[in-house]
């Protein structure tokens, strides 16, 4: 079974109350292992969606992924049987609420507001992330760019003391 098959199965509409953990992907397949009664076992890498702020109206259904190991069991016939996950890992869970609430608040999620009044100074940036709606209908932050940040230059920095801006020329002789 490869990785995008095991995505499929986790972001698949579930039609019986298998549990996914809440899981979805990009996964990456770390292991296998079949068992006598025909089940696989799957390691992978995958994300646990963590809603982003469960007290604020308009962020409690956005979710952004926290990376995961965890164990996919599929039936002989090849169906998502289970998830088994490790313990939710609240310091990692709070870590990713206050990145995304950054991220709302410097206007870099498409789609989201940062908070009224908020004077940001200096050129518009673009947004670096989006709200995805994903198969199951989860409203899932994913990230569309980058933003790189503008270098103050400093010529003996950049050139070192023999520089033409330090000495008009260079002693190479």
């Amino acid at each position: 079974m490869d990785a995008a098959e095991i995505e499929r199965l986790l972001d698949a509409p579930p039609k019986r109350r298998s549990a996914t953990a809440n899981l979805t992907g990009p996964v990456t397949v770390l292991g296998s292992e079949e068992d006598d009664a025909g089940r696989t076992r799957v390691d992978v890498q995958a994300s646990r969606l963590v809603a982003v702020d469960p007290d604020d109206a308009e962020l409690a259904d956005v979710c952004i992924p926290v990376p995961v190991s965890a164990t996919v069991v599929l039936d002989a016939s090849g169906h998502l049987a289970s998830v088994e996950s490790p313990a939710t890992d609240h310091e990692a869970d709070r870590q990713a609420r206050a990145y995304a609430r950054n991220l709302v608040a410097n206007g870099s999620i498409s789609g989201l507001q940062g908070p009224v009044g908020a004077v940001r100074r200096g050129p518009p940036s673009r947004p670096t992330h989006e709200v995805a709606v994903d198969a199951r209908g989860r409203k899932v932050i994913r990230r569309i760019g980058f933003v790189a940040a503008p270098l103050a230059l400093d010529p003996k920095a950049q050139h070192g003391p023999t520089s033409h801006h330090e000495t008009g020329g260079t002693n190479d002789g």
